[in-house]
């Protein structure tokens, strides 16, 4: 089992769904942190999660809380930040606890929008 973890940046990118499979759908977004070496990191939004993010206007400041996924996939170990909460820097709510998310099915970086 990963730790959960957290950071904030601004939201910079946003796809759409992408339709994996009849169990698996897939949102991926990226930020970018603040500091002396910004980084822009992309993250993934699986199943009932990929609405987390409708919420948010590009530029937005938010906190992003994640767990680190790592799977082998034809031979290759694929590594995912998987969002499970968002929370807006100007929010006054909280989005709803995390639920499962299936540890198998999750998809490599090909073919996906960045």
């Amino acid at each position: 089992m990963s730790e959960s973890l957290k950071i904030k940046g601004r939201l910079i990118k946003v796809s759409d769904r992408v339709v994996k499979s009849e169990k698996f759908t897939l949102r991926i977004f990226a930020i970018e942190t603040d500091g002396q070496w910004p980084q822009k990191i992309k993250f993934q939004l699986a199943n009932d999660r990929c609405d987390l993010i409708d919420r948010v206007k590009i530029g937005e400041e938010i906190t992003v809380h994640f767990d680190i996924r790592g799977n082998e996939w034809e031979g290759k170990i694929i590594n995912n930040l998987n969002a499970w909460k968002i929370d807006r820097s100007i929010s006054v709510g909280t989005a709803p606890p995390p639920t499962s998310i299936p540890d198998d099915d999750f998809p490599t970086d090909s073919n996906l929008p960045f």
